[in-house]
């Protein structure tokens, strides 16, 4: 929802609030409008979680991906991944760039933090798929390892779970991607390796 959209709907149920005061309350409408107003700005509100996904993830990286179960041998791919904040630093996205079944590849994914909900989300999509996969995430309490929870489509069996952990390093990130047989039992599918490219200097010494 774009700020203008949310102002938009503040305003409406902000207004509607007095024609409903003689009502049995049913709902926001019903809302003291000063209530309301200030638990939509918490929901706006950019918190340490959001902070941390901008410190993680957003900038440029280089990125050694290794891929499982497409040959008697692991493939391992080079390539590179820029993040970017979006929105005041409420949401991430990473664009990740690389080649795979010796095909040019591109990847994006959209990590955010759900106020409301008190969940981080993320999105993930591909130049090989139609999918878009979604998922649920949770940080752990020494805020190294998110870890996110969802399903993707089988055309054979239905929803089948995924699960996807970030490790958080001093110079990067690691990624690893678990799929689930239908016999139920989870496999590795592929590790990344995120490493932050150093920052260049510029003619007149400054850091780019």
């Amino acid at each position: 929802m774009t700020r203008f959209a949310l102002l938009t709907t503040l305003v409406a149920l902000v207004a509607s609030a007095p024609a409903c005061a003689q009502k049995k309350p049913t709902g926001v409408q019903d809302m003291d409008p000063a209530k309301l107003m200030a638990e939509y700005m918490k929901m706006m509100r950019v918190q340490k979680q959001h902070k941390f996904l901008v410190g993680t993830f957003a900038g440029e990286f280089n990125v050694v991906q290794t891929i499982f179960g497409m040959g008697p041998k692991p493939q391992v791919v080079k390539g590179a991944t820029k993040g970017e904040s979006l929105y005041g630093g409420r949401y991430v996205r990473t664009v990740t760039k690389a080649k795979m079944m010796g095909m040019p590849t591109t990847s994006e994914a959209t990590l955010g933090y759900d106020n409301a909900l008190k969940r981080f989300d993320m999105t993930w999509i591909s130049s090989m798929s139609t999918q878009t996969i979604r998922s649920v995430g949770k940080l752990s309490e020494d805020g190294k390892t998110l870890t996110f929870t969802g399903h993707m489509e089988d055309p054979f069996v239905g929803k089948r779970p995924v699960r996807h952990v970030f490790t958080v390093k001093d110079q990067g990130y690691d990624f690893v991607s678990f799929d689930t047989m239908r016999t139920g039992q989870e496999f590795k599918v592929m590790e990344m390796t995120f490493t932050r490219k150093a920052a260049k200097k510029t003619d007149d010494g400054a850091i780019k």
